[in-house]
C-alpha cells in the first residue's frame, strides 16, 4: 500500500512538474485557474477545500485516461464513479503534499529520471528532425544483401503429445487411432507444459526449431489430421498431429517490402548520426571509463511490478 501510494503521488506530481512549476505552486495556480474556469461558465461540478472543479476540468481528466477506462464511462452511474475517483485522487494528492511527499527522496529521484528522459527525447527528436534521404538504389542494394530476412521458409502447424514413458505413448497412440480426442489426451498426458494446455498445439514451426527426429517426421506429413508414429527425441516420446502447411515464400521488392527496407535504412542512418554526434561530444567533454570494473558487476534483478492504486482513475473504481 505504501509503495502504491508513492507511485500515485509520483504520477500526479509529474503532471504538475512539467506544467512548469513546483508541485505546491502548481496546486495554488491550479486552484486559481479552476476557480476561474468554474465561475466563468457556471459549470461548478465539485469543490474541494475551496478549489472549484469545473466540467471542463473533469473533461480534461477523462480525456487523459487510458482508452479502456474511457470506454467504461458510458452512463450516469459510470460517470459518477469516474467523478468520485477524480475527487478521491485530488484529495489524496492534497494530503500527500500536506504530508511533504513532494520532498520524498524516491519521488524526487523518479521525477529527475523522467525529466532526463523527456529532455533526451526532445533533444534526439530535434537532432533527427531533418529529412534523411534514402534513394531507390540504396533500397535495392539493401534488399539484395538481406533478401533471406524477407524470404519465408516452409512452415507447418502441428500438435504433439510427449511423454517420458514409451508404454504410455503407445497406449495413447492406440486411443487416438481408435478415435479418442487428441486435444483432450494432450491436456491430460503431455509433459510439455508450454503446449499441453492448448491441446498440444505448437503453432507454426520452421525446420530446425524442433529436434531433428521430430522435424523429419513432422515435415514428411501431408494431410490435415494425419498422426505420426511414436517419435523418440531427447525430450521424450512424441505423437505428432499434422494440422496445416504454409509453403516457402520468396520475397520480392513489392511496395510493403520497399517501405520496410526504407524504414530500416533510415533507422541505420539515424543511428549513424547519433554515433557521430556522440563521438564529437567525447572530444568536448572529459570522458573516462574503467571497463575492468565490469568483471565483478552483477546485473540486478528488476524491481517487482505494481498495478494501479485502488482503481483511482476511470469508472471502475470501488
Amino acid at each position: 500500500m505504501k509503495r502504491n501510494f508513492i507511485v500515485l503521488v509520483m504520477m500526479v506530481c509529474v503532471l504538475h512538474l512539467f506544467a512548469g512549476c513546483s508541485e505546491k505552486a502548481a496546486e495554488k495556480a491550479g486552484k486559481a485557474e479552476s476557480t476561474k474556469a468554474g465561475t466563468s461558465d457556471g459549470a461548478q461540478l465539485a469543490m474541494i477545500d475551496g478549489e472549484v472543479i469545473s466540467l471542463q476540468d473533469f473533461s480534461d481528466h477523462v480525456k487523459n485516461l487510458p482508452s479502456k477506462m474511457r470506454r467504461e464511462i458510458v452512463d450516469k452511474e459510470s460517470k459518477v464513479k469516474a467523478l468520485n475517483n477524480f475527487v478521491r485522487e485530488k484529495l489524496l494528492y492534497k494530503e500527500a503534499l500536506n504530508r511533504g511527499f513532494d520532498s520524498n527522496q524516491k519521488v524526487v529521484e523518479e521525477l529527475e529520471r523522467i525529466k532526463r528522459g523527456l529532455i533526451l527525447r526532445e533533444f534526439l527528436q530535434d537532432l533527427l528532425s531533418k529529412d534523411i534521404p534514402v534513394s531507390d538504389e540504396e533500397v535495392i542494394a539493401y534488399f539484395n544483401e538481406h533478401k533471406s530476412e524477407y524470404d519465408k521458409p516452409e512452415r507447418i502447424r502441428v500438435s504433439h503429445i510427449v511423454t517420458s514413458d514409451k508404454e504410455l505413448a503407445e497406449k495413447l497412440l492406440a486411443k487416438i487411432n481408435q478415435g479418442e480426442n487428441f486435444r483432450e489426451l494432450a491436456r491430460k498426458h503431455s509433459i510439455d507444459t508450454t503446449s499441453n494446455y492448448r491441446g498440444g498445439d505448437l503453432g507454426y514451426i520452421e525446420r530446425g526449431k524442433m529436434p531433428a527426429e521430430f522435424d523429419e517426421a513432422a515435415f514428411a506429413m501431408k494431410k490435415e489430421g494425419d498422426i505420426s508414429r511414436i517419435i523418440k527425441t531427447g525430450k521424450g516420446y512424441h505423437i505428432i498431429k499434422f494440422n496445416s502447411r504454409i509453403d516457402a515464400f520468396e520475397s520480392s521488392l513489392i511496395p510493403p517490402v520497399m517501405s520496410n527496407v526504407r524504414r530500416k535504412i533510415t533507422q541505420q542512418k539515424q543511428e549513424e548520426i547519433i554515433n557521430t554526434v556522440s563521438e564529437e561530444l567525447k572530444g568536448r567533454y572529459d570522458v573516462v571509463t574503467n571497463e575492468d570494473m565490469l568483471d565483478s558487476f552483477v546485473v540486478p534483478r528488476p524491481a517487482g511490478g505494481h498495478g494501479g492504486f485502488m482503481g483511482t482513475s476511470g469508472a471502475g473504481g470501488h
